[in-house]
């Protein structure tokens, strides 16, 4: 594949996981029952993963890994031999 088409990629991964955050934060009632009944579970490692999916999901977190490491692949796909 060639660099460009590989840039196009990287950036349309990035701005499509950014756009899913955006839609995540407006429409926080959906995402947050079933997200509540998952921690309401008595297994304690789907416990813990509902804790992790409210992390990324309702903070800035998985905004800013998601620019961070598009950064990074563009970085390495751009880099000079």
């Amino acid at each position: 594949m060639s660099k460009s088409k590989k840039n196009i990629t990287i950036i349309g991964l990035g701005l499509s996981a950014y756009l899913f955050t955006e839609f995540v934060y407006r429409h926080v009632n959906l995402f947050a029952e079933p997200l509540f009944a998952l921690y309401e579970s008595n297994s304690s490692i789907v416990r813990e993963l509902a804790n992790l999916m409210i992390a990324l999901l309702f903070t800035p977190a998985l905004r800013v890994i998601t620019i961070l490491v598009c950064l990074v692949l563009l970085f390495f796909v751009n880099k000079k031999k």
